[in-house]
Formats: structure tokens, sequence, C-alpha cells
């Protein structure tokens, strides 16, 4: 599943790779963390939150070791033989990271 999300209600159906029942899109901190410890209960939820968030720990890291050797993402795809296009989408999100 390759989707930009934007909400964490997205975020919740993109982790489980399905939709949810029909609710509210939470607009509030408190309503956030409700809405976080409900899916929480779901064991299927936890596993992929999980998942998930490893890969967000990993983009988070290339980002900052980007940043820190203070290289253009165009920079980047080189080094790496991509595209400056393929390295906004990892570092947006839109993409999961793999190895081939």
């Amino acid at each position: 599943m390759n989707r930009t999300v934007t909400t964490p209600y997205d975020v919740a159906e993109h982790l489980l790779g399905r939709k949810l029942r029909a609710e509210a899109v939470p607009d509030s901190a408190a309503a956030l963390k409700d809405l976080k410890k409900r899916l929480m209960e779901d064991s299927e939820f936890r596993e992929e939150y999980a998942r998930a968030d490893d890969e967000f720990a990993l983009i988070e890291a290339l980002v900052r070791a980007r940043t820190a050797a203070k290289l253009t993402q165009a920079e980047l795809a080189q080094r790496l033989g991509t595209t400056q296009s393929a390295v906004a989408r990892l570092e947006g999100g839109g993409v999961s990271p793999s190895l081939a």
C-alpha cells in the first residue's frame, strides 16, 4: 500500500490495510490520544504500529544523516543511484523503505 497518509485516521487505516468504521476524524490532542488508545486495543493494529515505528525511525535516521552531511535530496539520490523524487517520496513517508 503506497499512498500518502494525511490524518491520524488515515495512518490507522494504512497500518491496518483496511477501512475502519466511519467516525469523525479527531482534531484535538485529546481526541488523538483517545483514538490511539482505542486502536491500540486491537492486536493487529499494535503489531502494524510497531512495524511502522521501525520504518519511521529508519526514515528519520536517513533525513538526519543527509542533513548532517549537508546533502540535498538530489545529491543523495545521485550517490544512491536513484532520483531526487524517489528520495523525496521516501523521506515523506509516501513509500516504505526496502532493500533490493
